[in-house]
């Protein structure tokens, strides 16, 4: 009987001894409520694995969640109008929050503006901060990357969007435009020889704004 609960304790200890609990840096920062309730629902399911999180964001948690530690950023809602991009403009026709030329330039200006924020800003320069992995929301440009470098760990990304050109190239290579749409694109494949023209112009017009 000795015998026999000697190895049940040994075993007991070598699950214990397998679990490992993580501090991560969650960034999900765009001031959209659909983003913020997939971000949140994230940072919920790691805590409750046993991890500590630290987590960016615009709309802060209605109740406080154990062992988060939350970045505000509600201060930059204004940045994003909703206007050009509400149920009302899409009904009018008037919105242009589907355009690739106009979102790109809005979000990378949007990132840019998350890092230079002075709540970001502390966290950054706060030598006694360690993570173990930096988990970040990619939204049509790597800025946030960055954030795995300064804390010299890694960086998974994840996305809130269907795979597509701009996101599969993270992984593996460009997917063939005239198979497949941008995002952002009216059109369904299979693809007339205009509309192939045209997904090869947003591709190419999507790396070069990324590299400006």
């Amino acid at each position: 009987m000795h015998f026999i609960l000697q190895w049940v304790l040994i075993i007991i200890t070598m699950l214990f001894g397998t679990i490992n609990s993580y501090k991560l840096l969650v960034i999900s920062p765009l001031p959209f409520k659909s983003h913020s309730i997939l971000g949140e629902a994230m940072v919920e399911h790691l805590t409750n694995a046993g991890h500590e999180v630290t987590y960016v964001t615009v709309f802060l948690p209605e109740k406080p969640m154990p062992r988060v530690t939350v970045v505000d950023m509600s201060d930059n809602i204004k940045l994003f109008p909703s206007g050009p991009m509400s149920i009302q403009a899409v009904m009018d026709k008037t919105n242009e929050g589907n355009s690739f030329f106009a979102i790109v330039p809005q979000l990378m200006n949007m990132s840019k503006d998350t890092i230079a924020h002075p709540n970001v800003q502390k966290l950054i320069n706060d030598k006694n901060q360690q993570f173990d992995a930096v988990i970040a929301e990619w939204m049509l440009n790597e800025v946030y990357a960055g954030f795995a470098g300064v804390f010299n760990c890694p960086l998974i990304w994840f996305s809130t969007l269907e795979p597509h050109w701009m996101v599969l190239r993270l992984v593996d290579e460009v997917t063939n435009p005239a198979y497949t749409v941008d995002v952002a694109s009216d059109a369904v494949p299979p693809l007339t020889f205009i509309q192939r023209a045209e997904e090869l112009g947003i591709q190419i017009v999507g790396r070069l704004s990324q590299a400006l």
